[in-house]
This record gives structure tokens, sequence and C-alpha cells, in this order.
């Protein structure tokens, strides 16, 4: 499952740069699994980036097209 939601989530790009992955990024940290859910953490460049929301929505709809059951988890710490 761990593999399946990295590679569902690989063709992600940064909405404010797009040439480069959310993985490539770091804003994409973890994927891990927490009893028996799946969690997707991510961490924002700083703690007021403006393309958190659409990140996180983007995540959202990668896993639901890939028809996978994740929850997506905002990590501040550690820092970006």
């Amino acid at each position: 499952m761990e593999q399946a939601i990295w590679q569902c989530l690989a063709p992600l790009s940064d909405p404010e740069i797009p040439v480069v992955s959310l993985r490539d990024m770091g804003i994409l940290r973890e994927v891990r699994q927490v009893q028996s859910e799946w969690q997707v953490v991510i961490t924002p460049t700083y703690s007021g980036c403006p393309a958190m929301d659409q990140i996180e929505a983007d995540v959202r709809h990668a896993l639901q097209q890939a028809g996978l059951n994740a929850q997506v988890i905002i990590q501040l710490a550690p820092a970006w």
C-alpha cells in the first residue's frame, strides 16, 4: 500500500514551481501506517505558505482518483 500511495503522488508538482515535484521539494514528507489507517504527511515550505490548501487538495484528489484511502496530515515540525 505504501508504494501505491507514493506512486500515485509522484506526478504532483508544486503549484508555484510546477517543474518540481512535491516529493523533490520535500513537501511530501512521509507515508506511514498508524494502526489500520494510512497517512500522508506534508510540510509547507514555510508556515504561511499560500499554496498549502492547493497542495493538500491535490494530494487528496490524487488519492481519491487512485481509490486509495489515506488521511492527509499537515506537519509543521520539523520545519521544511
